[in-house]
C-alpha cells in the first residue's frame, strides 16, 4: 500500500517536473521568438525610413512630387534614348561626310598622279580625318601612303600593292624613331601618335627616300 502511495507521488511529481520544464522552454521559445520578431520588424522600420528619405531627396534633386517620381525617371529614361539615338545618327552622318571629303580629296590630287609613287600628307584635323584618307589611300595610290596631322601629331601609314614587300609597322617605326611617339599594326596599315612636332618632316623624308628606291 505504501509502495502505491509512493510510486503514485514519484509518477505525479515527475509529471509535474516534465510538464514545468516544457513549459519553461515554450515559454523561453516564445520570448525569444518575439524579441527577433521585434528586432525584425525595428530593422524593417528602419529601412524603410531610410528609403523615404532616399525618396524624398531624389525627388528634390528632380524637382518633382515623390510620388512622381517613378514617371519623372521614365520620362528621363526616354530622353537620353531619343539623345543616345541623335548622337549615332550624328557620328553616322559625321563619318559619311569625312568619307565622301577623303574620296573627293583623293579624286583631286591623284588626277594628275603618274603611277604608285610614295607620298607623305600633313592635314589640319584630327585621328579621324587622318584614317579617313588612308582608308581610300590604297585606292589611288597603289604605293606607300603617310597622313600626318597637325597639331595632334598624329600618322597612318599605308601600303598599296605595287609596294607589297614593305611592311606598314616598319615603316611607322622608322618614322617613330625620328620623331618620337608608338605606332602599331599591321602590313598594310599601321598607326601612331604622341610624336614631336618633327612628325611632318620626317615623314616627308621617308617618302622621299622610298620614291627614291622606287626610280
Amino acid at each position: 500500500m505504501r509502495a502505491n502511495t509512493l510510486l503514485a507521488v514519484v509518477v505525479g511529481t515527475a509529471a509535474t517536473a516534465v510538464s514545468n520544464l516544457y513549459w519553461w522552454n515554450r515559454t523561453r521559445t516564445i520570448r525569444e521568438s518575439l524579441a527577433v520578431s521585434a528586432a525584425r520588424d525595428e530593422a524593417v522600420v528602419g529601412e524603410r525610413t531610410r528609403a523615404n528619405r532616399t525618396l524624398e531627396a531624389a525627388a528634390k534633386r528632380a524637382d518633382v512630387d515623390p510620388e512622381d517620381l517613378p514617371a519623372a525617371i521614365d520620362a528621363l529614361h526616354e530622353e537620353l534614348a531619343d539623345m543616345e539615338h541623335e548622337r549615332d545618327a550624328v557620328k553616322s552622318e559625321a563619318g559619311s561626310l569625312r568619307s565622301r571629303w577623303a574620296e573627293r580629296w583623293w579624286q583631286a590630287r591623284m588626277a594628275e598622279a603618274d603611277g604608285p609613287r610614295a607620298i607623305a600628307i600633313t592635314i589640319e584635323g584630327d585621328d579621324a580625318d587622318a584614317r579617313a584618307l588612308a582608308k581610300h589611300a590604297p585606292g589611288y595610290n597603289g604605293g606607300v601612303t603617310i597622313v600626318t596631322t597637325e597639331p595632334n601629331h598624329t600618322f597612318v601609314v599605308t601600303v598599296g600593292d605595287a609596294m607589297a614587300d614593305l611592311d606598314a609597322t616598319d615603316l611607322a617605326a622608322e618614322l617613330t624613331d625620328l620623331a618620337g611617339g608608338g605606332a602599331g599594326g599591321s602590313a598594310r596599315r599601321a598607326t601612331g601618335g604622341g610624336a614631336s612636332a618633327g612628325l611632318a618632316e620626317a615623314a616627308s623624308d621617308l617618302a622621299d627616300r622610298l620614291s627614291g628606291e622606287l626610280d
